[in-house]
C-alpha cells in the first residue's frame, strides 16, 4: 500500500469515527452495549449474547439453543480476562490454532428438526470486540462489503477476501494503513459499508430522516431494498445541497465517487 493510498484510508477512517460519534443511534447503541459488559451477574455472558444479537440483528435468536450454546463455551474460560488473553494471541498470529479459531469454526444451535448448525462469527467477534473494549475486528456483511469496495477502489491491491482469510486481512489493514486501531477502522468499514448499501438512518435523528425522505417520490409497493436504493441514489445526487455536516460531506465524496 503505498503512502497516499494509506494516508486517504486513515483519514476518512478519522472523519468516519467522528461522524459516527455526533449523536447518532450508533452512539447510543454502541453505549448501551457498553453499559451492559460492565454488570456482573450470575448470568453475565447469555445477557451480553442476547443483547447483541438484538442490537446486530445476527439472528442467532432464531437458532434453537444458538446463544445457549455459545454461552456454554464461553463460560469455559474463568474470567474475562483469560478470554482477553486468549483473544490477544489469535490476533498476534490468526492463522494459528487456538482457542479463539476454534470457537470461530464451531457450529451452534440447529433449526426445529434439529439439523443445519451454524458457525457464529459475526455474534462471537461482536462479544470480543466489546470484552476488549473495542480492541477486536467486527466480523460482518459491511465489512466484507467495504473491503471488497477499496479493492474495487484500487486503494487496497491484495487476496480476495472471505470468511476464512477475513481477520488477517482486517488485522493487515489495520497495520499497513497506519491505523492501528480496530474501532476506528471498524467505524470507518461499517459506515462505507452502509452508504453502499443505501442503509442512512442509523445516522441521523428522527427529524432529519423524516426531512431527508419526504423530499423523495417513492413508487407503491417498493421492496425495502429498492427503497434503500431510491434513498441511496438521491443523496448521491444532492448531499453537497443537504443537510450534512462537512465530515458527512467529505465522507460521503470518498464513499460515493
Amino acid at each position: 500500500m503505498n503512502f497516499q493510498l494509506m494516508m486517504s484510508i486513515k483519514k476518512n477512517a478519522v472523519l468516519a469515527q467522528l461522524i459516527l460519534n455526533d449523536k447518532t443511534r450508533y452512539k447510543s447503541n454502541k453505549e448501551i452495549i457498553s453499559r451492559v459488559f460492565k454488570i456482573e451477574h450470575d448470568d453475565k455472558i447469555m445477557f451480553r449474547l442476547t443483547i447483541i444479537d438484538s442490537y446486530y440483528s445476527t439472528q442467532m435468536n432464531k437458532r434453537i439453543y444458538g446463544l445457549e450454546s455459545i454461552a456454554r463455551e464461553l463460560e469455559k474460560f474463568n474470567n474475562d480476562n483469560e478470554l482477553i488473553l486468549e483473544i490477544n494471541k489469535f490476533l498476534d498470529n490468526p492463522n494459528q490454532d487456538s482457542r479463539i479459531k476454534e470457537l470461530f469454526t464451531k457450529t451452534y444451535g440447529f433449526d426445529k428438526r434439529a439439523k443445519n448448525r451454524k458457525k457464529a462469527i459475526s455474534l462471537l467477534s461482536k462479544y470480543f470486540y466489546f470484552v476488549t473494549n473495542y480492541k477486536f475486528p467486527i466480523f460482518d456483511n459491511l465489512g466484507l462489503v467495504s473491503y471488497r469496495l477499496l479493492k474495487k477502489k484500487k486503494l487496497i491491491s491484495t487476496e480476495t477476501i472471505s470468511e476464512e482469510n477475513y481477520f488477517r486481512l482486517i488485522i493487515k489493514l489495520n497495520k499497513e494503513s497506519g491505523i492501528n486501531d480496530f474501532d476506528k477502522l471498524d467505524n470507518f468499514l461499517w459506515l462505507l459499508g452502509k452508504l453502499t448499501e443505501g442503509s442512512f438512518s442509523i445516522l441521523m435523528s428522527k427529524e432529519k430522516y423524516e426531512a431527508l425522505v419526504n423530499q423523495i417520490k417513492f413508487p407503491e409497493n417498493l421492496k425495502s431494498k429498492e427503497i434503500d436504493t431510491k434513498i441511496r441514489n438521491f443523496i448521491v445526487k444532492n448531499y453537497t445541497k443537504l443537510d450534512f455536516s462537512e465530515n458527512e460531506k467529505q465522507f460521503f465524496k470518498f464513499a460515493f465517487k
